[in-house]
């Protein structure tokens, strides 16, 4: 499987009750969103479609929306 890297865009970048949420819109399978460790509270929402995610090398899971 081939992988392209991309810009994100994001749509929205919000915060509530000290957690931070931001909302981006991946248009093509296969792409990584290369992103970096946080020390403040997030949230993560897969609203649509599936993720791979990889932590430091090592896959953590496959995460599906509902």
């Amino acid at each position: 499987m081939s992988y392209k890297r991309i810009e994100l865009e994001y749509v929205e970048f919000a915060e509530a009750d000290d957690i931070w949420v931001r909302a981006y819109t991946v248009k093509k399978a296969n792409t990584i969103m290369a992103q970096h460790v946080h020390v403040h509270d997030h949230i993560t929402l897969v609203a649509s479609g599936s993720v791979e995610v990889w932590q430091d090398g090592e896959f953590v899971g496959q995460f599906n929306a509902p």
